[in-house]
């Protein structure tokens, strides 16, 4: 109520520029940056990077904020930096800017040849208001495991490229995570690219966000998965599944998919696959479910991901 009393009457105050004042206001640390270049933002956080929450969207620091989160920071606003939103296929590999929001996947012609978990993902990402607002780089960043984005990320075998003012380095996502909304990323670094592998033209694709409700729900549980299926042999020659919302991070189910690969696709093998799926996983009880909740559906999202994916009826 504050923030729009004293925007009132202003011209060309966007929805991001009411973010941007809104967030002021509700810290104590009236430091805020916008540079309007990556080597700007760079040296700043190459300063004053401890002291500093980077702000693109404002989707989910605003509710951090509110929460009480993060108060004693300033703000770098980079989202007026050009050249960081974009969705290219180049040198063999499909490369995504930070800054590209839920809508630009959602709607990526691209996406939808090469990966579709993430453009699955974006459809379910909020409302139409936070999909243009929202971006993958800060969905990546939050570290959140209910995070939409990351389990996609996570088959597709995404590659992070962060940047500071005298280094670069890329690193798998897998390794990106330390806890909850805890990564590698240090406060001098800024995410600059994302990098996918283009996926064998056989890989078949599953995505499933389970939510308390249809639309505007954080996760309960997420499967994203993977798998190249030989229906002749009946074999599974790869096959790739994250789950969100059900341990610290999101977690490949590795032992899974150890159990499954190479191996002939029969009822008694799906059984002992479900059964070690739950073991890839350390779901915990909150406001959203329970521990057994959260493991059953684990099961049943692995059944559907088999059965959508080969085709086969158990």
């Amino acid at each position: 109520k504050h923030a729009l009393s004293e925007v009132e009457g202003k011209d060309n105050f966007s929805l991001a520029s009411a973010f941007t004042f809104i967030l002021t206001i509700m810290t104590k640390n009236e430091t805020y940056y916008q540079p309007k270049s990556l080597s700007e933002a760079l040296e700043i956080l190459s300063k004053e990077g401890d002291t500093l929450s980077v702000l693109v969207g404002g989707t989910d620091l605003i509710v951090w904020r509110r929460e009480g989160w993060g108060l004693d920071k300033g703000i770098l606003d980079v989202s007026r930096i050009n050249g960081l939103r974009y969705i290219k296929d180049e040198n063999g590999m499909i490369k995504i800017g930070p800054m590209t929001t839920c809508t630009d996947i959602e709607e990526s012609s691209l996406l939808k040849k090469v990966a579709l978990p993430l453009v699955w993902a974006a459809n379910e990402f909020g409302s139409v208001q936070i999909r243009n607002l929202g971006t993958i780089g800060g969905n990546v960043c939050t570290g959140s495991p209910a995070g939409d984005f990351l389990p996609p990320l996570y088959v597709l075998d995404a590659k992070l490229k962060l940047k500071s003012k005298s280094a670069s380095r890329e690193v798998s996502i897998l390794e990106f995570y330390t806890g909850p909304k805890k990564t590698i990323r240090n406060t001098n670094e800024l995410l600059t690219e994302i990098t996918l592998p283009k996926p064998d033209s056989k890989m078949q694709w599953y995505f499933w966000k389970l939510g308390p409700r249809k639309a505007l729900a954080i996760s309960v549980v997420t499967l994203a998965g993977s798998i190249i299926y030989d229906k002749s042999s009946n074999t599974i020659n790869e096959v790739r599944i994250a789950l969100g919302s059900v341990a610290p991070t999101i977690v490949r189910a590795s032992k899974t998919e150890s159990l499954l690969t190479g191996e002939k696709l029969t009822d008694s093998l799906i059984e002992e696959a479900i059964q070690t799926i739950t073991t890839d996983c350390s779901p915990i009880t909150d406001i959203r479910g329970s521990e057994w909740y959260r493991t059953e559906m684990v099961k049943e999202l692995f059944r559907d991901f088999i059965k959508q994916t080969t085709g086969i009826e158990f």
